[in-house]
């Protein structure tokens, strides 16, 4: 089969399987309420793209594994997918993945600070970007966070909050659906692995002839090899227990 062919096949069988998640999605909505989710097995697993990755939520057991720890694991997963399929390295090219999924990117005037959301433009989910952003990297980081709410399918509905734009998530969703889509982005903007490994390197390699170089440039530098903010790395750094 021609490398062409099976890399449409790859990105076709994933965009099926993130259309199938809904209903994984509804059966770990059911668990935050209370309810019986229609999966008789004690087990809840799905396939993921062109391998097959476990997500298991065990009921009624000691320890078992909380519906929103399980639901950011989801968001990590679904980045990994993306990146093995693009076969991309930091720094990540967004743009790119978003193009060849085919997710519309309009943009306009929100209000507000809001810098990005989701809606539903001609009958198709689209993302939409606001007109200004500090610098390239957090574009970068606002169409990762915007594509994690594509693929996560999450849903839109009428704000019931006073002043809020009519575009936007449920409210009482809103924290679970924006950590999601963080944890999305972080992963595919700042794969745990490349981080992990670069990160090793630097403190190995701090040490130059005339000075040793502080925690923050070390930060600094790393932010610049994977296209995001020093603050950004920050935040994972230390969400990896890293520093």
């Amino acid at each position: 089969m021609a490398k062409g062919a099976l890399e449409h096949r790859e990105w076709k069988t994933a965009l099926v399987c993130l259309q199938k998640a809904r209903v994984y999605d509804e059966q770990v909505d059911a668990m935050e309420h209370g309810e019986q989710p229609r999966a008789t097995n004690a087990l809840a697993c799905r396939q993921e793209g062109s391998r097959k990755t476990r997500t298991c939520r065990r009921v009624g057991t000691r320890g078992e594994t909380t519906p929103d720890e399980t639901r950011y694991a989801l968001a990590r997963s679904r980045a990994r997918t993306f990146l093995s399929l693009s076969r991309q390295r930091p720094p990540v090219d967004v743009q790119a993945i978003i193009d060849r999924m085919g997710i519309p990117v309009v943009v306009r005037s929100l209000s507000g600070d809001v810098r990005g959301t989701i809606g539903d433009i001609a009958g198709k989910r689209s993302i939409i970007l606001g007109r200004r952003f500090a610098s390239e990297n957090e574009r970068r980081w606002v169409l990762a966070e915007e594509l994690g709410h594509v693929v996560l399918n999450h849903q839109l509905v009428e704000s019931t909050q006073p002043g809020t734009p009519a575009i936007g998530l449920l409210e009482e969703r809103r924290i679970i659906y924006e950590r999601e889509a963080r944890a999305f982005a972080a992963e595919l903007l700042m794969p745990l692995a490349e981080v992990r490994r670069q990160w090793f390197d630097a403190l190995r390699d701090r040490f130059g002839p005339d000075h040793e170089a502080s925690q923050e440039e070390l930060i600094r530098r790393l932010a610049e090899q994977f296209g995001v903010s020093a603050s950004a790395m920050r935040v994972r750094l230390t969400g990896l227990r890293l520093i």
